[in-house]
């Protein structure tokens, strides 16, 4: 892909809200953006959003919820304008939504991403491609008590492996099948339309994340798990892709 050889640092901007470094995986990026630190910025962030996105803005309930879109949209449009080496500014981007609410690139029109976000607590994910359809989702880690846990979502595979699990492990287990379904669902451009339980992740060839992470294979269907200590936590990272169906939207969710 155009520009993913190189750094991925991106623009003084894009590196003051990375988290992390962005995690190279076959065909696309994935950038993990702190809200925290974008808080210095919030200014120029808000001025990067259109019309339209800065009048949504102002309908979320609370300041956190309205930073968290600001902060989401205003590093898309730097992660696009990067990587097409600023042959768009941030600002010029434009998004719309197809009928199944599905987001897509307005403009440019001739622009041809797929790209997904996912938020958990600080962190924003932000996944692009130009090669492959991408869902991502994150979360990070927390206690899950099991008499809370949503059984009627999970397969009957991954119902016995739940029930199976140690105390101990419980909460990785669970988090790491949930991820994987929500960004299989994302992906898909579905959403909460998917019936996750007919989504059976046992049976799926999920890579970890040591190795596929900067991996020069040829972009195609993947279904990518990784765990990494963050702060005083741990991130739950999943990405689904799959070649393009050009006769669809290229679009987010």
């Amino acid at each position: 892909m155009k520009g993913y050889d190189e750094s991925t640092d991106g623009p003084p901007l894009l590196q003051m809200m990375a988290a992390i470094p962005a995690i190279q995986l076959p065909g696309l990026l994935v950038f993990l953006i702190s809200q925290t630190n974008a808080q210095a910025a919030s200014d120029r962030l808000h001025d990067l959003l259109d019309s339209d996105e800065r009048a949504r803005s102002t309908e979320f309930a609370t300041w956190d919820l309205r930073h968290r879109y600001i902060t989401g949209r205003a590093a898309l449009r730097s992660i696009l304008s990067m990587i097409e080496r600023g042959a768009v500014p941030e600002a010029d981007w434009r998004f719309g939504f197809s009928t199944n609410g599905k987001p897509y690139i307005r403009a440019p029109i001739n622009m041809t991403w797929s790209f997904n976000i996912s938020y958990a607590e600080d962190l924003i994910a932000i996944a692009v491609s130009k090669e492959v359809e991408v869902g991502v989702d994150i979360e990070l880690s927390h206690a899950i008590p099991r008499n809370e846990v949503p059984w009627h979502l999970f397969s009957n595979n991954e119902q016995k492996v739940l029930r199976a699990t140690p105390a101990a492990s419980f909460m990785s287990v669970f988090l790491q099948f949930w991820t994987l379904k929500e960004a299989i669902a994302k992906r898909a451009g579905q959403g909460v339309a998917t019936e996750f339980s007919e989504i059976d992740t046992t049976v799926m060839p999920v890579v970890d994340g040591l190795q596929a992470v900067g991996h020069r294979t040829k972009p195609g269907a993947l279904l990518f798990h990784m765990r990494r200590h963050f702060a005083d936590k741990t991130l739950f990272l999943s990405v689904s892709t799959t070649p393009f169906d050009r006769s669809q939207d290229i679009a987010i969710n």
